[in-house]
């Protein structure tokens, strides 16, 4: 499936790789709290990634998406997989019948947030994690209403919990970031200097690079031009300056 694309930002990243955003996305399956649960739904799985990665034997897992085209992309990628054409705020599943719910990037995009949020309460078990992610407002909308515009509405770190306590009763919220180990990227993160601001200049037109040329650039770079999936991580300690936001929460 395409990228849908409005102003330089994409509403679907696909299967391609060779989109920056990936890395990102995939981090968030990389999360130690997804790999919890035998019976796991993804709400918004497009096409498959999380599917795939969260796919461990004997693990049941469901991806459940509104979009027809990004399922028939999943059921290509994970073949096994039981896909169910879906409204995120009207879920077809009994109350309490999964251990893990994952949603990310897919709040922000629905008009009735905390439907939506009460669905995924009402379908995870006692005892089961639901894990939610969004940007951040304060990196990516900080002074008025989202720059993205397939985006209803972002979330401060305030804001999220504040939603998130509307259907779950045990609520944290962490950041994603780049790793220490590789340092700022402006790509994600407001340049704050001009030497800052020419190197956005410059990653921006490496995005449009073709695969191999940037393949090329990583090996001769002091490090890869964007993050890889291992370059992210998840803290409390500097939620404010996350361009990502993850909500951790338990019934």
């Amino acid at each position: 499936m395409s990228r849908i694309r409005s102003a330089g930002f994409e509403e679907r990243l696909g299967q391609d790789q060779t989109s920056p955003m990936w890395s990102e996305h995939l981090a968030r399956y990389r999360h130690p709290l997804t790999s919890r649960g035998a019976r796991v739904l993804d709400v918004a799985c497009g096409a498959g990634v999380g599917l795939l990665a969260m796919s461990t034997p004997p693990r049941v897992v469901v991806g459940a998406d509104a979009d027809r085209p990004a399922l028939l992309d999943a059921r290509r990628l994970v073949g096994a997989a039981r896909l169910v054409q879906v409204d995120a705020g009207a879920l077809p599943f009994p109350s309490g019948a999964f251990d893990l719910v994952t949603s990310f990037e897919t709040v922000e995009h629905v008009q009735d947030d905390r439907r939506m949020v009460a669905e995924l309460g009402r379908v995870i078990a006692p005892g089961g994690i639901v894990l939610v992610s969004t940007p951040n407002k304060l990196i990516t909308s900080p002074d008025g209403p989202p720059a993205n515009p397939f985006h209803v509405r972002e979330y401060t770190p305030d804001t999220l919990d504040e939603l998130m306590r509307s259907a779950f009763s045990e609520v944290e919220i962490v950041g994603q970031a780049t790793s220490p180990a590789y340092g700022r990227s402006v790509f994600w993160m407001p340049p704050r200097t001009g030497l800052e601001r020419v190197q956005l200049i410059g990653l921006k037109v490496a995005r449009r690079l073709p695969p191999a040329a940037r393949r090329a650039l990583d090996r001769v770079l002091p490090r890869r031009l964007f993050p890889g999936p291992d370059d992210f991580e998840f803290s409390a300690d500097s939620i404010d300056g996350s361009h990502g936001l993850l909500a951790i929460c338990r019934p």
